[in-house]
């Protein structure tokens, strides 16, 4: 008499041999995908952001930021024209807005400061910089 495993195991399907390497193929891509997440998340705002002369805080204009951090790794500036009001009485300004990158290195946080018209209005955490 065949004990209750021998049973069980007779019963079971024999599955094809490269099944088994597909099933574990599948997992590892979905465990590598997994992994790369973070890599792609967005960016995370922050109030303020350590530097080696200071601490850049909201509202600081751009010379306070230069003094505090030194000069950006990159730098882009456009004109932004906002509206106000409601329909029929809108009114409109223009801004500029500065975007300036700092790379501290690869053990670091990039940053991503924003100035509307030279005060920063927006500090951004970046994935690690190179």
């Amino acid at each position: 008499m065949s004990s209750a495993a021998d049973r069980i195991a007779r019963d079971i399907p024999r599955k094809a041999p490269g099944i088994a390497m597909k099933t574990v193929a599948c997992q590892l891509a979905a465990a590598l995908l997994f992994l790369q997440l973070p890599a792609t998340v967005a960016a995370q705002q922050t109030d303020t952001m350590r530097c080696q002369y200071g601490i850049v805080s909201l509202d600081n204009t751009m010379p306070e930021v230069i003094k505090k951090c030194g000069p950006p790794a990159f730098q882009d500036r456009r004109e932004q024209t906002r509206s106000f009001g409601q329909r029929h009485n809108r009114s409109y300004d223009t801004v500029t807005v500065d975007a300036w990158t700092y790379n501290f290195g690869p053990q670091e946080f990039m940053y991503e400061i924003t100035f509307h018209n030279g005060r920063v209005a927006r500090i951004d955490s970046l994935e690690h910089g190179y």
